[in-house]
């Protein structure tokens, strides 16, 4: 039984979650809410140049930049982008023909655009690629961003090749299944590796693959509920799985059992050992026994798959760009599912935190039942997060952030270039992620071809756009 007082005081600082212990209402619930959840710190950032993106809120006056907290549009890190112009430069308004780009004081926006000539941009500059007669365009080897790719909208920037993994300090991508495999998609080995890392999605706070109480959880007596909450979440994954999932590729293999796919992350060995956990696994991991050892080997090994998010991503895509031109409306839940679940459950507390924001911006799976619509959302999403992970190497902006306009000191390898010239390239094209995971293409006959969806989304974004700026 908890008091009042400890429910207001809880409600206050971690939004409408359930209360401790163990959060017993159901599976655990731990999206933290990032207006609670980011540190306060203070940051040096340089001013933005002259056709470099902006927010026209964000003015420096009397006393300094006015941050508006509460716009759901601004940016995730809009401390570590900066996105004030330097003193002599003005926003251009939502309104301008390119929307949120330094221009002189002395410029009218109505005006400033106006061009018969198609203007080059430079990397970090803003382009209009995606209006319906576009003048301002990237230099080659560099893409305009979309429009609603809302941390960095409608700038050049260098694109993120296919098939390819980067190294971090906080994951690890040494098992990255596109560079194991070059082909549009996943083979089965493939498929199956990402379906055990996708099986084992839990908060790390309460548990993972690597603990004993992940395997044993009726063990863990201090929470007595976490063998329900595991449960739940193992029915509520392979639900998911089984919903996206494309079997259809794989005509040779059987569909695994929820029970098959656990027991090949942690092996049979361990429930020999522990005898099906009916020996205290916590005690043979501390007698100092060969047994106790080959214990902490197993589950040394188990603990690797809970730290490869780039496997969750890779099965994410698999599945929704091999979904059917027309879905079910168990596959839209699915896939909202998903998302939900993502910000809830994922590993780190961060982590959950950043997604949270995402599908907050970009209102999450859409209704639309067509796996076209599926896959273009998680395209966004992984091209949102990426940007998150390239712009602060994993953390929060205001600790890690490296997307930064200042020149690098000294002599040394990377002297005289700008921190964010060592970011990551984090921005991929919707028709370069296609080809790198669609193995099943749609009918000729039934659906528009690559340009002419390409040309399909872009109307839609105008749309968008055009609604907001009237307020619709």
């Amino acid at each position: 039984q908890v008091s009042e007082e400890f429910n207001k005081t809880y409600q206050l600082f971690c939004g409408n979650m359930p209360p401790d212990p163990a959060f017993q209402y159901g599976i655990v619930d731990y999206a933290y809410n990032p207006a609670f959840d980011e540190p306060i710190r203070s940051k040096c950032v340089a001013y933005k140049k002259e056709n470099e993106p902006c927010l026209p809120k964000l003015e420096y006056g009397e006393f300094g930049p006015m941050w508006p907290y509460r716009d759901d549009s601004l940016p995730y890190d809009v401390y570590s982008q900066g996105f004030v112009c330097a003193p002599g430069l003005k926003c251009s308004s939502d309104s301008a023909a390119v929307p949120n780009t330094c221009i002189p004081d002395s410029a009218d926006e109505s005006t400033w655009f106006d061009t018969e000539e198609t203007v080059v941009r430079k990397e970090h500059e803003s382009c209009d690629e995606d209006s319906e007669d576009p003048k301002y365009v990237c230099e080659d080897g560099l893409v305009c961003t979309s429009g609603d790719y809302y941390v960095l909208p409608n700038t050049c920037v260098q694109p993120r090749p296919k098939d390819i993994c980067y190294y971090g300090s906080w994951w690890n991508s040494n098992a990255c299944p596109k560079v194991e495999n070059n082909e549009p998609g996943l083979n089965w080995t493939l498929a199956f590796g990402a379906m055990q890392r996708f099986m084992i999605l839990f908060p790390s706070e309460l548990t993972n693959s690597g603990q004993w109480s992940y395997w044993c959880p009726e063990q863990a007596t201090e929470t007595p509920y976490l063998k329900t909450q595991l449960e739940q979440s193992h029915d509520i994954l392979y639900n998911i799985l089984k919903a996206l999932f494309p079997m259809e590729l794989f005509p040779d293999e059987t569909f695994p059992t929820k029970e098959e796919l656990l027991l090949s992350v942690i092996g049979e060995e361990f429930y020999v050992i522990t005898e099906d956990c009916s020996r205290n696994a916590n005690d043979i991991l501390e007698s100092g026994t060969l047994e106790g050892e080959e214990l902490a080997s197993i589950l040394a090994r188990a603990a690797v798959y809970a730290n490869e998010p780039n496997q969750i991503w890779s099965l994410i895509h698999f599945m929704t760009y091999n979904l059917p031109e027309n879905i079910s409306e168990k596959q839209v839940e699915a896939s909202k599912a998903l998302s939900t679940y993502l910000s809830q459950q994922f590993w780190c507390s961060d982590c959950r935190a950043l997604y949270t924001k995402i599908i907050d911006v970009v209102t999450g799976p859409p209704d639309e039942a067509t796996g076209d619509a599926q896959a273009q959302y998680w395209q966004l999403a992984h091209n949102l997060a990426s940007e998150h992970v390239a712009a602060t190497v994993g953390g929060f902006p205001l600790t890690y952030g490296i997307n930064d306009q200042r020149i690098i000191p000294g002599e040394g390898r990377y002297s005289g270039q700008e921190v964010r010239s060592l970011q990551n390239h984090f921005y991929m094209l919707p028709e370069v992620a296609e080809a790198m995971w669609r193995v099943i293409p749609y009918d000729c006959d039934k659906e528009e071809d690559s340009e002419g969806r390409q040309n399909r989304r872009r109307a839609i974004r105008r749309a968008e756009r055009r609604r907001a700026r009237r307020g619709d």
